[in-house]
């Protein structure tokens, strides 16, 4: 006879995929019949631009853009020149997990970006970016527990088991647009020399079935006026986007971050105004936490059983936690500066090892020397996040941003401060073994004749009642009515009656 147990189905996202994959391309460019000779490189600036997510049977294609703007002095004169530079990108991930009817999170970050002079009319741009999908399949997880009606002569232990998954993914695309304006101590604009946007998710809420997605969009650009002038114009543009969300738990945790798929600045107002356009793509992953009753041991006084016991893998969200770090460092510079004409920042992808978030931070400045001429200083930094784990215990990234950036100019480069924010969840995992079916031989019952009717056993206050029960062919009830004991409590040190039951 096998045992009817109470199945509890529970539906989530089952993960089933995650690879990084870094893709380096680079392109040539000539100058325009317009534009005069190069001199030197001044700045290579750009944000790469995710355009499509395929997903199909077995693959997934990624497509992006890196649109470069190459900032030069000409050879003769030393005025200032900008190209625009297109770097595709192309990536596909392989996996006989992957189907056409899963879930897909991607994400792209641009790790390098220079030029190269091949001759004073001709430049190679090369990109370098680190492609990055999760990938999801609906899917069920399914725990075995006691039947309604107990089981005559049989003993089952039951456990809570507390567990996590993903329950949704989703996303959606938006467009943000905002008006700016040239500071009045700042030249007017004719031409845009450099501009970096940076997206970014700053707190996400549930309203129902929903969620309200709320971020930012820092836009920093260098610009020239007239002929000679250099001027900067740096705003912020706060979104808020309502995202539908299938099954959102009673107490959901939300890991959210923004794309930029397309970014659009254009000179208004005979250069004193200007529009900017945005086109962003927000994905999320949403996760639930419950308490599961499950089968953990079965045992009979009565019949020979047999169980098929499976290891499951639980995995809870304990809490949610914010990690603030604050990057101090010098960028080093090739002249010294004496004014600081634009700064910017990427975020890269954040990774996890142990109890450490590393968060890799590039910062990028482009300053005026004292000679009047314009160069400009990169570099990445590891920003490290710790928080002090226990046995068991592990960190996910759910989201990463960062303040305003300041730079001050020093003898020895560029001092650098930037305050960062990780938000991560604290993850709990342990392996039990889950009773999963439960058979027994009623026609062949046990012959315990020859067990003793009572046992005396000095019991200490570690001991597991269910497993001395288990030993002696008895009942954890039988054993606290004989003993006047709380089982519940399990605090005893004392000799124990351990009668038999069949």
């Amino acid at each position: 006879m096998e045992l009817r147990l109470k199945q509890s189905v529970v539906d989530c996202c089952l993960p089933v995929f995650s690879q990084t994959i870094r893709k380096e391309e680079s392109q040539d460019a000539v100058v325009p019949d317009t534009m005069p000779d190069i001199g030197a490189i001044v700045s290579t600036a750009g944000n790469v631009l995710i355009r499509s997510k395929d997903v199909g049977d077995g693959r997934v294609r990624l497509e992006a853009n890196v649109p470069a703007k190459v900032t030069y002095e000409a050879e003769e004169g030393g005025a200032l020149s900008c190209m625009d530079v297109n770097i595709p990108l192309y990536v596909s991930f392989e996996d006989e997990n992957i189907t056409s009817q899963g879930l897909c999170c991607a994400d792209i970050d641009l790790v390098a970006l220079d030029t190269k002079v091949l001759n004073p009319r001709k430049i190679c741009v090369r990109a370098e970016a680190a492609f990055h999908v999760d990938c999801y399949v609906p899917s069920q997880m399914t725990f075995s527990a006691a039947p309604e009606e107990a089981a005559e002569g049989i003993n089952l232990r039951e456990r809570q088991i507390e567990t996590s998954a993903v329950c949704a993914v989703t996303e959606k695309s938006f467009v943000l647009t905002d008006e700016f304006a040239v500071p009045d101590a700042m030249p007017p604009m004719s031409v845009i020399l450099r501009q970096q946007t940076f997206p970014q998710v700053e707190d996400v809420q549930t309203v129902g079935s929903k969620l309200v997605v709320k971020g930012s969009v820092r836009s920093s650009l260098l610009y020239l006026s007239g002929e000679t002038q250099v001027g900067a114009v740096e705003f912020s543009t706060a979104f808020s986007q309502v995202v539908e969300a299938d099954a959102l738990p009673e107490d959901p945790h939300i890991a959210a971050d923004v794309l930029l798929s397309g970014a659009y600045y254009d000179i208004t107002g005979e250069g004193r105004t200007g529009e900017m356009e945005a086109h962003l793509v927000i994905q999320a992953t949403v996760s639930g936490s419950r308490k599961e009753a499950s089968i953990s041991d079965a045992y009979s006084n009565r019949y020979p059983l047999e169980t098929e016991v499976k290891p499951v893998r639980a995995e809870c969200i304990a809490s949610e936690l914010t990690l603030r770090e604050t990057l101090r460092e010098q960028l080093p510079t090739v002249q010294t500066p004496t004014e600081i004409l634009q700064g910017s920042f990427d975020l890269g992808a954040a990774q996890v090892d142990d109890g450490t978030v590393l968060l890799p931070v590039t910062v990028c400045a482009c300053y005026r020397c004292a000679d009047g001429r314009l160069q400009t200083a990169k570099r990445t930094w590891q920003v490290r996040f710790c928080h002090a784990l226990s046995e068991g215990e592990s960190l996910s990234v759910a989201g990463v941003c960062a303040q305003e950036l300041y730079l001050s100019p020093s003898a020895e480069g560029i001092d650098v401060r930037l305050p960062l924010e990780a938000r991560v969840f604290l993850l709990r995992t342990e392996t039990v073994d889950c009773v999963t079916a439960i058979r027994c031989d009623e026609a062949a019952t046990l012959d315990l004749s020859e067990e003793p009717t009572l046992v005396i056993l000095r019991a200490d206050s570690g001991d597991d009642l269910w497993e001395i029960a288990k030993a002696n062919h008895s009942t954890v009830r039988a054993i606290a009515e004989a003993n006047g004991l709380d089982a519940a409590a399990g605090n005893w040190e004392k000799l124990i009656l351990i009668p038999k039951t069949v």
